[in-house]
């Protein structure tokens, strides 16, 4: 997408005002004014052309230093601490009245404490010969003073004009706006403006090697290599150097800028809300005052990451039990904050929470400085069911019968025991009622009830048995084949195995023995051999296991009738 639109902003340019010469009059075109004379002089002398002493331009009025005329300017305003030069041309008189050869005179450049300047100056021209003299000082006040005095008092002097003080660093002016592409003209101090102030022999310098001559510098179709310091060394009123330097920069107009954007975020991009990716441009004119700007906006779009939580809207979890809320599918490099009731829970700021507790949960995803908020889960407590246990019996034995019930009970509700094997040849291990048989002397029987919401809760007893090993015994049977009682065997309960069981007769031989691993009705009343047992009483041993783990032994009679 490529959009183009119009804005004006106004900036401000800086220029500078030319340097001219501290001394007023130094080049007495109004003859002497500005000028006083001190001891031993009793005039000032500034008002006569040159044609007068000898020289050749009747229009240039000049000054003598002679023993009459001595020359004074005072409160001649500078900056403390600025590097200056004072100048002048000088030439000994050589008509209507000859000075010496040489003439001395003496330049002073003072304040009320300090005397910067203090120079001895010979003039030893035989003819009439302009020459120039230039000295630096810095002040350290704001006014100075400038003296030129005749050494000898009683005779005619020099001859001076052009007298200057300036700073020895000049301003450059900038004409034109320094935009990429543009033209701007340098402005160093001219030839023209102030009579005392005459810049000549200008010569510039700058980047890329860079030389020019001229007071005015034109650079065109600017770019950013012409960016730097430019310098113009000049003459000023034929005697002193002075520099001017000016750094230059090239303001670009070209300007692009990347921004990236959440997604589903806007960017004001100067009055336009944008929140759709691509490349847009806005031209900001200057209005003539500036440079315009072409500012071109990369525009991107940062994803946000995924922040779905599942489940997406409520969850009951049963009291005690814990809900896990996790991401759907986590964004690889995020941050997640998870929060209950808008309020953060401490280390919480993984892809997945567990709670139990109810309360309204969100969590806040974070990647790149976007952020995305996740739909809110309410999660809610259901209380468990009620579990208890009936449970009534004053003695059990080993392997006897148990009934167990549950004491509160709803049709709603699911009930199980454990452990199943117990149950599961009686009743089942499922019911609120079940009967289970008993094998071991401790048994831990736990009851789990589960609710229609699937929640559950538990209640537990031990049932304690005794072993009940005494086994029973007949005292006597008829074996005559009428299908009762026609057989002699113990009366096992469950739990109890035979491992020896033997009949002896009253001579003291066996007439009969079960062993352990082998099935037998009893015994019928017969010898090994068959023949019939007679009337009477017969003794026995029995050797038992039993369900406490033990072996017992007994021993008895039995009477035998046909």
């Amino acid at each position: 997408m490529f959009i183009r639109t119009l804005f004006t902003l106004l900036f401000l340019s800086i220029g500078y005002a030319h340097a001219q010469n501290l001394v007023t009059n130094g080049s007495f075109t109004a003859a002497g004014a500005n000028w006083t004379f001190f001891a031993p002089g009793i005039t000032t002398e500034a008002y006569n052309g040159e044609t007068s002493y000898g020289g050749t331009v009747a229009a240039n009025i000049v000054a003598e230093i002679d023993n009459e005329a001595n020359l004074r300017q005072t409160n001649i305003t500078v900056i403390p601490g600025q590097e200056y030069a004072v100048s002048f041309r000088h030439t000994r008189r050589t008509g209507n009245g000859a000075a010496p050869n040489p003439s001395v005179f003496i330049v002073k450049v003072y304040d009320g404490t300090t005397t910067y300047v203090n120079q001895t100056i010979t003039s030893n021209n035989a003819t009439w010969n302009w020459q120039c003299k230039a000295f630096t000082f810095t002040p350290q006040s704001n006014n100075i003073s400038i003296d030129f005095e005749n050494v000898t008092a009683t005779t005619l002097g020099s001859m001076v004009d052009d007298i200057t003080i300036a700073a020895i660093s000049q301003p450059v002016t900038l004409n034109g706006l320094n935009c990429q592409g543009g033209t701007v003209q340098l402005q160093a101090p001219g030839a023209t403006g102030n009579p005392d102030a005459v810049y000549t022999n200008h010569n510039w310098t700058g980047p890329n090697g860079l030389t020019a001559t001229g007071a005015t510098l034109t650079l065109t179709n600017l770019q950013p290599a012409a960016a730097g310091v430019y310098t113009c060394t000049m003459t000023l009123n034929g005697c002193m150097t002075v520099t001017a330097t000016y750094t230059l920069t090239v303001a670009p107009n070209n300007f692009n800028r990347n921004v990236a954007i959440c997604a589903g975020g806007t960017y004001n991009f100067y009055g336009r809300n944008l929140s759709v990716a691509g490349t847009y441009d806005t031209l900001i004119s200057g209005g003539g005052t500036q440079c315009d700007s072409f500012i071109t906006l990369n525009l991107s779009i940062k994803p946000l990451p995924n922040a779905a939580i599942s489940p997406e809207d409520a969850v009951s979890i049963c009291s005690g039990n814990s809900a896990t809320l996790s991401l759907s599918a986590p964004t690889n490099g995020a941050n997640y904050q998870w929060y209950k009731n808008n309020n953060m829970p401490v280390g919480a700021n993984a892809a997945a929470f567990a709670t139990l507790e109810a309360g309204t949960y969100h969590v806040v995803a974070a990647l790149n400085g976007c952020e995305q908020v996740s739909n809110r889960v309410q999660v809610t407590i259901l209380p468990n069911p009620d579990a208890g246990i009936r449970f009534i019996a004053d003695s059990i034995c080993t392997m006897d019968t148990v009934t167990l019930s549950a004491l509160q009970v709803d049709t709603a509700n699911r009930y199980t025991w454990a452990p199943q094997s117990i149950f599961s040849k009686l009743s089942g291990y499922e019911g609120a009622i079940v009967k289970g048989i008993f094998d071991k002397l401790h048994n831990k029987v736990i009851l789990t009830v589960y609710d229609k919401n699937g929640c559950r809760a538990q209640d537990s007893v031990t049932v304690v048995t005794v072993s009940c090993c005494e086994m029973m015994m007949p005292n006597a049977f008829t074996p005559n084949g009428d299908g009762r009682n026609d057989y002699f065997k113990p009366h096992l309960d469950i739990g109890q195995t035979i491992l020896t069981f033997e009949i002896y007769d009253r001579y003291g031989s066996v007439v009969f023995g079960n062993y352990v691993g082998v099935p037998s009705p009893g015994w019928d009343g017969k010898y090994k051999n068959g023949r019939k047992a007679d009337n009477g009483v017969y003794m026995y041993l029995l050797q038992y296991h039993c369900s406490d783990g033990k072996i017992y032994h007994r021993k008895g009679d039995i009477t035998l009738y046909r």
